[in-house]
């Protein structure tokens, strides 16, 4: 069973792993530059996609650094961790895509 949210959101969620791993270079796909990392939350009902973004103390320990939200039509709400630079890239990515695959 697979997890299913909107295309939009989906091509976004794409582009931010793609954009980290060239700015951050590292072996996760679900990095964060500042070391934490993002898990997906459950699915939700409009196609967006959730989750928990995590933040580490030292070595061995991380704490909740926030949610964050990618809606429905491929818009990053929020995203700790991230800068709003690489989030408006993301988009753009991701609209592209979208756009390149489902024309206009």
């Amino acid at each position: 069973m697979g997890y299913s949210c909107t295309a939009r959101a989906a091509f976004t969620k794409d582009a931010i792993q793609q954009l980290v791993n060239r700015d951050y270079p590292g072996e996760c796909s679900n990095r964060l530059p500042n070391g934490g990392f993002w898990e997906r939350g459950r699915e939700q009902h409009d196609g967006a996609i959730t989750g928990t973004c995590w933040r580490p103390i030292d070595d061995q320990h991380v704490r909740r650094a926030g949610s964050f939200k990618i809606n429905a039509d491929g818009t990053v709400r929020r995203f700790p961790g991230l800068p709003r630079a690489l989030l408006s890239e993301a988009e753009r990515i991701g609209a592209d895509r979208y756009a390149e695959v489902y024309g206009g």
